[in-house]
């Protein structure tokens, strides 16, 4: 008798697993010996036997005439007959025949073994079913009555499977394995159990997806990074500094400290050494700018994964861009493009550019989280500017790196300023930890006046003019969506057609604030452009003046960094000021710490109208966020939460929600009403499209980009001011509020009648 595993594709349980034993020898291959060294010592001999066991037992509970109903219903086959027991999890039941095959193993690695092949789903009942005595009564039923009576008719199909035809008759007494879960405490059978079930997990995955569980390594990784370096105008390879240090501290954690412009990617990629990797950055569009950059550095289009939340889109707006994707052959390479992230989800790729939310939400142990740290054990992750993360966040960074340190796996800092608090925190809890020592440019591009008035007062209006007929280009940079908006407005109603104005923020919907991106990264930008935070890390852009409200020192930093930012690298600028801070500002409190930020406006007086270095950029850093003079800030209360709850062993029920603590998302995707109104068709077209299941995968892509590109993330505060109305996708909502392409979302300004 056949017994389905599956029912989209219809695929049999011994298909399934045989997808999976043909995916180990590949993973072996390529990573087995650095797999087997994160392995603790006296698990090492058994470890590969183990993980055959699990990946070729874990669906034998398949085999339970509810889930084969329910599969023979999907593909509108006979059913078999009801034998009226429950219909439990799978994954529960498929412990119940594993004990002649475990045997030979010592009772610690029974229970790891059991507990991997228990707990590889979950429903939210497993452990209720563990704990109380009266669910467990649930499992002696089915047991008894359906699985040792069916087991037999239904073993020829399971025995194509090689090696079981030793299975025993099942057995009901394994509840004792399942208690307790395997966790922190056990030590080194935990790190033995995260590499167990986190690598089944990897197969499985794959082998559902029909997807490689690993690409092969990048060929000559080292020449490709030297060769990009001396591509670029000056370059020799006598003043390549990265390659030395960087391979000699391969095998280890590493902090670099250095300036923006001095080659730290290049360093990260040559500590890299080949091997598999995961870069991370903070957020999006930084993270596709490393994408483009890395694929230029290997030559390796179609090797290189992206993974953060738009990444389909992204790899798919060429395709968009020329038109329909009707044709064939253009077809053909968006469906490649769909693959090449399909692959990158399920961490095969040699090296993935990421956001940080797409792994280290695994630090809150969600249910499978060990598919993620078994991974970065035998990978090498690169954090690349963990200053720009709110503290909490950054805590949250911070644990995961201690814990896969103490599985093994390795990591890399790359960052223009580190304060000395995250700095601490590592090297009490990652043992030989290589902190490098600061590497600088010599330039001085910055010169500091602290304005004690708003930026959006009577003289700084007037300086914003005067500057722009100075230069043809000034970057503003306000704290808030609502000061960037009244500031646009007043310059605007002051000066009207004279003053070129732009305005970029997050309040605009795709379509919108991507065309403002593309214009503000042309190296012929001009005008007076009014951002938000948005430019500070995500935007590689240059101006010569920069007009900003008070923040941070760090934050600070990285607004300064987009002024001269592609000059000479000992370049000493020696004009008037061209970094203007206002002291009056917006978000103080709400987003920047009140103390930090008036220890801030005291070390920059210091250097007022001189030329700052890099140097001394860092030191303020070093002042301000030291352990002891973070005493008493609401920065450090928030990073010791954050710690002391995940140390406490936090856990989040499901990846979602993991990714929304990390995230802090308090917002929702909406499409304003004026855009609703706009493209009424092209979005009830999407909207029906993505109803329809019979669609092809490119099409449901194509309509939900057309849904993104005419949506906003609005702040839950913000849109309980206006009606939502939810349309027919769960999670986008119609939004009763104004909006311009010129000014954004305008809370303040409501439409009436929604439809």
């Amino acid at each position: 008798m056949v017994v389905y595993a599956k029912s989209k594709p219809p695929e049999t349980l011994a298909e399934h697993t045989q997808q999976l034993i043909d995916r180990l020898p590949t993973l072996k291959h390529l990573y087995g010996e650095v797999i087997l060294a994160r392995v603790p010592s006296p698990y090492r001999s058994v470890f590969w036997d183990a993980l055959d066991l699990v990946i070729k037992c874990h669906d034998l509970g398949k085999i339970h005439t509810p889930f084969q109903n329910m599969i023979r219903k999907a593909l509108k086959l006979p059913l078999l007959p009801d034998n009226g027991v429950p219909a439990l999890p799978h994954n529960l039941l498929s412990p119940a025949f594993i004990w002649p095959l475990v045997e030979t193993f010592p009772q610690d690695v029974r229970r790891a073994i059991y507990q991997a092949i228990a707990f590889h789903h979950f429903h939210g009942v497993e452990f209720d079913y563990v704990q109380y005595t009266g669910w467990w009564k649930q499992i002696f039923e089915v047991v008894e009555k359906d699985l040792a009576l069916v087991w037999c008719e239904r073993l020829a199909d399971m025995v194509r499977i090689p090696a079981l035809d030793r299975l025993g008759e099942p057995k009901r007494s394994y509840k004792h394995y399942l208690q307790p879960v395997i966790d922190l405490r056990d030590g080194e059978l935990y790190c033995f159990y995260v590499m167990l079930k986190g690598l089944m997990h990897r197969l499985d995955h794959s082998a559902s997806a029909h997807l490689p569980v690993e690409e092969d390594l990048l060929s000559e990784p080292e020449s490709c990074v030297t060769n990009y370096l001396l591509a670029r105008e000056g370059v020799t390879l006598e003043s390549i500094w990265q390659t030395e240090p960087a391979c000699r501290l391969s095998p280890k954690n590493v902090i670099l400290t250095a300036s923006t412009g001095i080659g730290k990617t290049e360093f990260a990629l040559y500590w890299l050494n080949g091997q598999k990797g995961f870069y991370t950055l903070p957020v999006r569009t930084s993270v596709n700018a490393m994408y483009d950059r890395v694929i230029d550095t290997f030559k390796a289009e179609g090797r290189i994964g992206l993974l953060h939340s738009d990444a389909y889109f992204y790899c798919l707006e060429d395709y968009w861009r020329v038109g329909t994707l009707q044709a064939n052959e253009n077809e053909e390479g968006a469906n490649q493009s769909l693959r090449q992230v399909d692959v990158a989800r399920q961490l095969a790729m040699p090296l993935t550019v990421s956001t940080a939310d797409q792994l280290f939400t695994a630090v809150f142990k969600y249910k499978g989280y060990e598919k993620i740290y078994a991974t970065l054990a035998y990978a090498k992750v690169i954090i690349d500017e963990i200053q720009s993360y709110d503290p909490d966040l950054a805590a949250v960074i911070l644990r995961g790196l201690v814990e896969l340190a103490k599985l093994g796996g390795q990591f890399c800092i790359v960052t223009a300023t580190l304060p000395p608090v995250y700095r601490d925190y590592l090297e009490q809890g990652v043992p030989n930890l290589e902190v490098l020592p600061p590497k600088y440019l010599a330039a001085k591009k910055h010169k500091v006046k602290i304005e004690p008035h708003a930026i959006d007062s009577g003289g700084a209006i007037e300086q914003i003019s005067n500057l722009y007929h100075d230069h043809k280009k000034v970057l503003v940079i306000v704290n808030t969506v609502k000061k960037a908006q009244m500031l646009y407005g007043q310059l605007q109603q002051k000066f009207g057609r004279a003053l070129p104005l732009s305005l970029l923020h997050s309040g605009f919907i795709y379509r919108d604030r991507r065309s403002k991106e593309v214009e503000i990264l042309r190296s012929d930008v001009t005008g007076v452009w009014i951002t938000t935070q948005l430019v500070e890390v995500s935007l590689n852009i240059d101006f010569p003046v920069l007009l900003t409200e008070i923040a941070t020192i760090d934050a600070l930093i990285q607004r300064m960094g987009r002024v001269l930012r592609f000059v000479e690298s000992n370049f000493i600028y020696e004009g008037p000021p061209n970094i203007f801070i206002y002291e009056n500002a917006s978000g103080i409190g709400s987003i920047y710490d009140h103390e930090i930020v008036r220890r801030t406006v005291q070390v920059l007086r210091e250097k007022q109208g001189a030329s700052m270095s890099e140097e001394q950029k860092a030191e303020f850093i070093e002042r301000i966020f030291s352990r002891s003079s973070l005493r008493g800030t609401k920065y450090l209360s928030n990073f010791r939460n954050s710690l002391s709850m995940l140390e406490g062993g936090y856990e989040a029920e499901t990846r979602s929600e993991a990714q929304r603590l990390f995230r802090k998302i308090s917002n929702l995707t909406a499409i304003p009403c004026g855009v609703y109104q706009s493209h009424m068709d092209e979005i009830d077209q999407s909207l029906e499209i993505l109803e329809t299941k019979s669609v092809p995968r490119l099409e449901k892509f194509r309509a939900l980009a057309t849904l993104r590109e005419c949506s906003v993330s609005v702040p839950m505060f913000r849109a309980k001011r206006g009606t939502l109305t939810p349309l027919k996708k769960r999670d986008l909502f119609l939004l009763n509020m104004g909006y311009s392409p010129e000014y954004g979302l305008e809370p303040s300004v409501q439409i009436e009648d929604i439809l």
